[in-house]
């Protein structure tokens, strides 16, 4: 099974195609956008099920914040 995934300019895996990242880039969009509106770091924690240091690690730009300049396809184990 072959899987496209996202490279920084190193051509290290970045954002969902991470092997080790627990939330969807789209998840991460959404943790930012909340906690522009007011929602605090706790409260995000629970609603996506992650801890608490990640939140604000996201928010704080600290993870997920590299940009995608290239892509690969991968093979996975079945």
């Amino acid at each position: 099974m072959k899987r496209v995934v996202n490279l920084n300019a190193d051509g290290l895996r970045v954002g969902e195609s991470h092997q080790r990242a627990k939330l969807t880039d789209h998840e991460v969009d959404q943790v930012r956008e909340l906690h522009d509106s007011g929602i605090g770091y706790r409260r995000l924690a629970k609603m996506f099920e992650v801890s608490k240091s990640l939140v604000r690690d996201i928010v704080k730009c600290r993870k997920r914040a590299q940009t995608v300049v290239g892509h690969r396809e991968v093979c996975l184990p079945d």
